[in-house]
């Protein structure tokens, strides 16, 4: 009789958070108060501990998936209309990208970033 083997088991590792500040960001104090703003909020997100969690656009939900993290800084930032799935933010910073692209820089680059 041959005994199966034991599969390896995934072990849950320990994500490591990590945050800056803004003072940390190269030339940061030229940024325009609309983009410190974005950033402000982003860095603010990064000491809540929070994980991935697939529909969410609130951090109340103990996590956000990326659109909504995008979805949620934009609109705390005043940003009207933002699409709230992936593939229409994509449109619409292709159609709006003169009008928004330094704040949606920021976010996109802090949103890597933070990955």
């Amino acid at each position: 009789m041959i005994k199966p083997t034991a599969s390896p088991v995934a072990r849950k590792t320990g994500i490591l958070r990590t945050t800056i500040s803004m003072a940390e960001i190269a030339d940061s104090q030229n940024y325009s108060p609309e983009v410190k703003k974005v950033i402000d909020l982003s860095l603010n997100l990064t000491t809540q501990n929070l994980g991935y969690k697939y529909a969410s656009a609130d951090p109340v939900n103990g996590g956000m998936d990326c659109s909504g993290f995008i979805y949620y800084v934009l609109s705390k930032c005043g940003v009207k209309d933002v699409p709230r799935d992936a593939r229409q933010q994509y449109i619409w910073v292709r159609k709006s990208w003169k009008t928004f692209r330094p704040c949606l820089h920021s976010a996109t680059t802090l949103l890597n970033w933070m990955h």
